[in-house]
């Protein structure tokens, strides 16, 4: 469970529990918290005027849905509820009306925050026709964001394997580091996504971004070898790979890994990783599985092998410096 921010819980140890364990939010209990220190969210669409009604249902019964605030004290549900007891303590200084029954939910990040508000007040209350409207837009919005990550990365194909990586994922910062040592490729990565779903969306997102400074990085292609191969053992595991910089992105994958995951890395997300690679790069690019049974291995392996056949392929053939390796004269 997430720390508390200092004056929620101040808000929190002022309160008392009433009750129910049925929701997953933190301490999992219903608390009473003053409605002076709560805060209505500036993200709210939704019609909070005509209260009359709402007011004297609880006034008649109480009220009989505590709203949902966030560890701020930002309320993403129940602002008209909220906003109802507010009114109910100003007509009759009643200070049962002083306090407001709520649960306290950890969002984890603003996006998060409003896809929540919206998810709440779907199902509370019969929405206008344009809160409805309104409520499609925005969540489609949301859904971008929260699937969008901000990457930097840069390539430096005459490097001396130096590498700086953090995407988020451990495993594929150890992957990426393997592949600048074993390239001699200068990489610097910094990636913020959206690991806190899962490692999809980075992994992907950061196979692109590779691939299309990767491209960028070869310039006009003068004098490469243009073709690389390696077979390269990693214990058990046997792993050929083989790059054509064809101008034709394609991967031609066989890597057959043995298990689900590595730790919290879903293992199908090296082919997504290496499809978006070889497809942005333009590189035709074959990875074999020739024999292991560690799915580390393997793994690791196949990033050591591409490394090295890259590296082959991007030197320079003095020979030939100044020619497209192509009878067509580009790649």
């Amino acid at each position: 469970m997430a720390e508390m921010n200092k004056e929620i819980k101040e808000l929190v140890d002022l309160c008392k529990p009433v009750g129910h364990k049925n929701v997953s939010t933190l301490d999992t209990q219903i608390v009473e918290l003053p409605i002076a220190r709560l805060i209505p969210n500036s993200e709210n669409f939704y019609d909070t005027t005509d209260l009359m009604d709402l007011k004297e249902s609880i006034k008649e019964h109480g009220l009989l849905h505590p709203i949902a605030v966030t560890e701020l004290g930002i309320i993403i549900s129940g602002e008209r509820r909220w906003r109802a007891i507010g009114q109910l303590l100003s007509e009759t200084g009643d200070e049962q009306y002083s306090k407001i029954p709520a649960v306290v939910i950890t969002a984890e990040n603003p996006t998060e925050q409003e896809m929540m508000l919206i998810e709440a007040n779907s199902v509370t209350r019969v929405l206008s026709s344009y809160e409805i409207a309104q409520q499609a837009k925005r969540y489609d919005e949301l859904i971008a964001e929260a699937n969008e990550t901000d990457i930097r990365l840069s390539i430096d194909l005459d490097g001396s394997g130096k590498a700086d990586v953090a995407t988020g994922c451990g495993f594929l910062d150890h992957m990426l580091n393997l592949f600048a040592r074993h390239g001699r490729f200068d990489l610097a990565v910094k990636c913020e996504g959206d690991t806190y779903v899962d490692y999809h969306h980075t992994v992907e997102d950061i196979g692109i971004s590779f691939g299309k400074a990767f491209k960028e990085a070869l310039g006009d292609k003068k004098g490469i070898v243009r073709y690389g191969d390696t077979t390269l053992p990693m214990d058990e595991s046997l792993i050929l790979s083989a790059v054509d910089i064809s101008g034709r992105g394609g991967l031609y994958y066989s890597l057959e890994i043995p298990t689900e995951k590595v730790g919290d890395f879903d293992t199908e997300l090296v082919e997504e990783f290496w499809r978006a690679f070889a497809c942005d790069a333009g590189i035709t690019l074959h990875i074999r599985r020739l024999a292991g049974s560690n799915s580390h291995h393997i793994i690791e392996g196949s990033f050591k092998s591409v490394a090295r056949s890259l590296r082959t392929a991007v030197s320079i053939d003095r020979k030939f410096a100044d020619e497209i390796p192509s009878t067509k004269g580009l790649l």
